[in-house]
């Protein structure tokens, strides 16, 4: 036993001695300039070190510094006993998910866009994982590009198992597939969090100055494009532990002013504010969330309810735009359907509860009586003068209605309040069946009208005016009237909903309310959803099909390497709805009246449809399937045919998209799509055919150093229509005569290199020439034309806790030469300042975007 004794002794003193010895020695990673100046080397050499540390990140080894060329072999023995490497400091680990999700951002770069609005909130809910042994099975089901038979796997392992320790016990959840595994990983935790700052957050500041696009510009005050102020916003979100959460944002849009807001008996900006308690037990109740302030909410598929600005094409729900279910804060830029009041989401048992009371102005197209047309999102926000109390009249003429006298403002013109929600019934795991209501009111009726006729007082404006009484028409130029409304497509403006029926509050004068059925349920590998709602109208609450109403059913099954979903949608087109952002493939107004400023009687009332979040009225089947043949081959296939409802067309689009890997470093994606419009009916409106083809080369170099080569190519080819180009076959038949095409290329190059770990950079130029989408950076952009382009962009992480990110864009057109083709080729009238297209002109844009976010 002695001898025992005295080894451990032993053993004892020496690892004492060990610790009192390293920590006499200073660790060079954390060692300042004048630690380093008192070793036994030369000044410049100890700069050196100092440098590598400071500028190429924390050594590993002691012997990394024998590489710097100022360091000779003598010098290491002199200081290796002076000296020691401890691990590195870890990063702060939030911030390594943010870059993280910029990553993944990033390399959406070959998918046809994206939601806006869901961009900001992946990117928080990367910040702080949550602990997956904690989480509910909503909270799985929410998980970006995780299926809800995934989502349900996992939960049944938890529970099955106690605990899920780590990535390999999540990558052995059996029925977990392999992608769902991939992206599980990025958003789950496997202990509680023991956070040393009880208190915690984060800060965004974000600046850019993108120019419009030119469709887009086409729908503002002119005024507002004459170099205008920069899009600006500020986030703040502060945490109490993980259960206690609030936060506020501040934006302003491109080209707006800043708008102001009675707070507390002061004039403060208009901003976003939350605050709010999650996972709080009330007696046998959990509540899974509630807040105050801005949120938003999302039931089911979309169909009956979901806020927001954005519109999302095909929105499933499943990959990268998942749809996040319940309830959330809202600190997004959307502002039009946005919600502001409070909120909660709450579970019993097998029952979970839904609901939500909001009030606040919302922006709205007024008719010329001062009821509402419809609300609209406008983007910027310019205080428009949408009745100038000088009326053109139908003959051209003009007279003044002193009823308009003042400013006739779009801005908070209306108040709307709004309420609703979903009571679910889970009777097993997987399995839901929810009933949501919700109502909208308003302070004034609601009449959609499209060029409807309003009576009015005027004077005329002869030298000696006289009294008289005139017609004003809603939207609409009155000379072009009785011209745009025969058109069949302008049934989605017609159709829309009237009300002068006040609702549960008090004040209101109009009414908008819907209900609906919502079902899902997870059978092994196979995922069905299913939500119908209507709109109410004449028919009673609990009849079905007796008012207009919205469809989506879905089936999504999985296997390990392959997946595959089957997706109907059926709208009708009185289904006028704004608060619904279901499946479709094109949003509302879509091809309609709205689409052409030139026959509005003010071009700001295009954002109607340029803006539009909600789902056009369609009726098609949509497949999807995802197959990883081998290790270096994954192919991916859509295939989308429908029918829009105003004018019976037929649509298809179909798209393949391949990705290989023939050797490591170097990934080849291919892309092709066929979209269009079926031209088998006369009554139809002409049909069109859209061919894109994209390849993308990605080498990958050392150091994670990366080289993109891209080439697009694509055209679309119109109908053929003799009318316009004279008869050249005298039967006017040929299928060549007078057929219309749109072509369009790009190519470019693309380089990223790693200077350190803290420090990246990203350079890029191409060339394009016609319409042409690409992901630029973190940027989504659409640029149509012939231009050269280029842009820069740069990252560093600053600290542990602090980063930013600045790119620079250049743009150059190729010389322009054409002139106005509208009224008879008369130039337009001109505003000072505003640059214009004309006889050989080429316009320069450089653009910037800078970011910084700061942890604390």
């Amino acid at each position: 036993m002695s001898y025992y004794l005295k080894n451990i002794t032993l053993f004892l003193l020496l690892g004492a001695a060990s610790f009192l010895f390293a920590a006499g020695r200073i660790d060079l990673n954390r060692a300042t300039l004048g630690e380093i100046y008192a070793l036994p080397i030369d000044s410049s050499k100890a700069v050196a070190i100092w440098e590598r540390i400071m500028y190429e990140g924390p050594l590993k080894y002691l012997y990394e510094i024998g590489e710097l060329p100022e360091i000779e072999p003598k010098d290491l023995v002199a200081i290796r006993d002076l000296v020691r490497i401890d691990p590195p400091r870890p990063g702060d680990e939030r911030l390594d998910r943010i870059d993280d999700a910029y990553y993944r951002i990033e390399n959406l770069g070959t998918e046809e866009g994206t939601n806006v609005g869901l961009v900001d909130e992946w990117i928080d809910r990367l910040l702080e994982p949550m602990n997956v042994n904690d989480a509910t099975l909503d909270e799985l089901m929410d998980l970006q590009n995780v299926s809800p038979a995934d989502a349900v796997a996992i939960y049944r392992q938890v529970k099955l198992q106690g605990a899920i320790r780590g990535n390999r016990d999540l990558r052995s959840v059996p029925g977990l597939s392999s992608w769902g595994y991939r992206n599980a990983r990025n958003y789950l935790g496997y202990e509680a969090d023991d956070i040393e700052k009880k208190i915690h957050g984060s800060y965004t500041f974000r600046a850019y100055n993108t120019p419009f696009f030119y469709d887009e510009e086409l729908a503002i005050d002119q005024d507002v494009l004459i170099d205008p102020r920069p899009d600006v916003s500020h986030k703040l979100r502060i945490n109490y532990t993980q259960n206690f959460k609030s936060g506020l944002l501040w934006h302003r849009n491109l080209g707006e002013e800043t708008f102001y807001q009675d707070w507390m008996g002061s004039k403060v900006p208009e901003f976003k504010w939350f605050a709010g308690a999650e996972r709080q037990m009330l007696g046998p109740v959990r509540i899974d969330r509630a807040y105050v302030g801005n949120y938003q909410v999302s039931l089911g598929q979309g169909v009956a309810m979901e806020s927001g600005d954005y519109f999302s094409p095909r929105y499933s729900g499943f990959g990268f735009d998942k749809r996040i279910t319940g309830i959330a804060p809202d600190l997004s830029r959307s502002q039009e359907f946005t919600l502001r009041g409070t909120a909660f989401e709450a579970s019993y048992s097998k029952f979970k509860a839904i609901g939500f009371f909001s009030t606040q102005r919302k922006d709205a197209i007024l008719n010329p009586d001062g009821s509402m047309n419809r609300l609209i999102t406008l983007v910027p926000r310019t205080d428009e003068d949408i009745y100038p109390s000088i009326q053109k009249l139908e003959n051209g003429d003009s007279v003044y209605i002193p009823a308009y006298d003042g400013n006739q403002s779009m801005l908070d013109a209306v108040r709307e309040v709004g309420l609703g929600g979903e009571i679910a019934y889970r009777p097993w795991i997987g399995t839901s069946i929810g009933f949501i209501a919700t109502e909208f009111s308003y302070d004034r009726e609601l009449h959609p009208s499209l060029g409807g006729e309003y009576r009015m007082d005027a004077l005329t404006l002869d030298t000696v005016p006289k009294d008289t009484v005139v017609s004003v028409y809603s939207i609409v130029d009155p000379e072009e009237r009785d011209e745009i409304l025969s058109d069949p497509m302008n049934a989605e403006i017609l159709n829309g909903y009237n009300s002068d029926q006040s609702g549960l509050w008090p004040d209101s004068k109009s009414r908008r309310r819907i209900f609906g059925l919502n079902m899902a349920t997870v059978v092994k590998n196979y995922s069905i959803q299913l939500e119908y709602a209507e709109l109410e109208k004449t028919g009673s609450v609990l009849g079905i099909g007796d008012d207009p109403h919205g469809l989506v059913a879905s089936v999504h099954a999985q296997w390990n390497s392959f997946t595959m979903m089957a997706l109907y949608r059926d709208y009708d087109i009185g289904y006028d709805n704004p608060y619904s952002h279901g499946f479709s493939n094109y949003s509302r107004y879509n091809g309609t009246l709205y689409e052409d400023e030139f026959y509005l009687s003010d071009p700001i009332f295009a954002q109607l449809e340029r803006n539009a979040s909600g789902p056009q009225a369609e009726e098609g089947v949509y497949f999807e399937t995802r197959y990883q043949m081998s290790r270096p081959l994954l192919v991916v296939g859509e295939l989308d045919n429908w029918t829009r409802v105003a004018d019976q067309a037929d649509y298809y689009r179909w798209v393949a998209k391949i990705t290989y890997h023939p050797v490591w470093p170097i990934v080849l994606r291919l892309r092709q799509k066929l979209q269009g419009r079926w031209n088998s009916n006369p009554e139809q409106a002409a049909g069109f055919q859209s061919y894109e083809n994209r390849i993308n080369l990605e080498y990958r170099l050392s150091s994670y150093d990366e080289l993109e080569l891209l080439y697009a190519s694509g055209y679309t080819r119109f109908t053929p229509r003799p009318r316009l180009a004279w008869d050249s076959d005298p039967t006017g038949e040929h299928p060549i005569d007078a057929q219309a095409s749109s072509p369009s290329e790009a190519m470019g190059v693309e380089f990223r290199h790693n200077f350190t770990p803290r420090l990246k950079a990203k350079v890029a130029w191409l060339i394009y020439d016609g319409f042409f989408w690409n992901f630029e950076d973190t940027e989504f952009t659409v640029l149509d034309g012939r231009a050269a382009r280029w842009w820069f962009s740069i990252a560093n992480r600053l600290s542990n806790a602090l980063s930013v990110n600045f790119k620079l864009t250049g743009d150059s057109p190729f010389t322009g030469t054409f002139v106005q083709a509208r009224d008879n080729n008369a130039y337009p009238d001109t505003i000072p300042g505003r640059e214009y297209n004309g006889d050989n002109v080429s316009k320069r844009n450089l653009s910037f975007r800078i970011q910084l976010d700061y942890l604390f």
